[in-house]
């Protein structure tokens, strides 16, 4: 009986270890996703402006490519958007 409730109360603090790693990893997570989020918004707001200096001595393809980042941005922000809506 002894060596059950001591197995039950060294399972609890592994849970409660697991918990609190899990919790640093979602903090972790969450921050990069946040940096993530307002370095895209950056980003998006340079190509937005048209700014000579993003397309300067870039060849044509490069330019498209650039439109498809800020595409692809785009809509990774709203999905992000709508991973936070509960």
């Amino acid at each position: 009986m002894a060596s059950a409730l001591k197995e039950s109360v060294q399972n609890k603090n592994e849970a409660g270890t697991q918990e609190k790693e899990k919790s640093e990893e979602q903090k972790d997570f969450d921050q990069l996703i946040c940096e993530w989020s307002v370095t895209s918004k950056k980003l998006l707001a340079i190509l937005s402006q048209n700014h000579d200096y993003v397309l300067e001595g870039r060849r044509p393809d490069s330019a498209m490519a650039l439109g498809a980042l800020a595409a692809h941005l785009n809509m990774a922000i709203q999905a992000h958007k709508a991973s936070e809506s509960k």
